[in-house]
């Protein structure tokens, strides 16, 4: 497995690219037949947007973690048969940062297979926004999505929304999608007390978990 590293040209975003990866232009990644990838983002006080294309039997996992004031669009185009992606996005926002993640999936092709995983946690006076999308085209039957976005939520000013879309224009497709904002269960709080842990590291492994939960 080689291993390549660059910064994009946009602020605040450093990525490194893993496995096999076409590299057309800044920003633009091509994933070519029958060829598997791997993708890490890492955006802080920035504002940045890739578009990646998957052509047959590719397929794709991807990361990315935002920090601070940012925001992180991503298009995936699924232009090949039976390609597949995995793509899961972090968002942890705190003071008075305001994030953005938006990502949209298009499938075009036949058998094509989607996960998008979006998880925020907003502190403070933070706000955070996460946004998925899977468009499943007439050209696409026998394709497969799940979009989640999920956050949570710890401070009285602190706000946060969760946004899974899904558009079908077929009916040959398996697809879902969920959502939820809420805060941390004082209940859970604590019972992790009761096991030794102050206040702050116990709301701290609940986050960590919520995290780090995204299979």
């Amino acid at each position: 497995m080689s291993v390549s590293s660059s910064r994009l040209p946009v602020s605040g975003l450093e990525f490194s690219v893993l496995k096999e990866v076409a590299k057309r232009e800044p920003g633009f990644f091509v994933i070519e037949k029958g060829k598997k990838a791997e993708i890490l983002a890492n955006l802080s006080d920035g504002y940045a947007k890739l578009k990646i294309v998957l052509e047959e039997n590719a397929s794709l996992m991807m990361k990315s973690e935002v920090r601070n004031n940012s925001s992180l669009v991503v298009d995936c185009m699924l232009s090949g048969a039976d390609s597949s992606v995995s793509i899961t996005n972090i968002c942890s926002c705190e003071k008075s940062d305001v994030q953005k993640s938006v990502t949209n999936v298009f499938h075009s092709a036949p058998k094509t297979r989607s996960i998008v995983n979006s998880r925020g946690v907003a502190w403070g006076s933070s706000s955070v926004e996460l946004s998925g999308l899977a468009r499943i085209e007439k050209t696409a039957p026998g394709s497969v999505s799940r979009v989640e976005c999920k956050a949570l939520v710890l401070g009285e000013k602190a706000k946060a929304r969760a946004d899974p879309v899904l558009e079908i224009l077929n009916n040959d497709v398996d697809c879902s999608h969920a959502a939820s904002v809420r805060e941390i269960e004082k209940e859970k709080v604590f019972y992790l007390q009761t096991r030794g842990l102050s206040d702050e590291d116990a709301r701290k492994m609940i986050v960590d978990g919520f995290l780090g939960n995204t299979d």
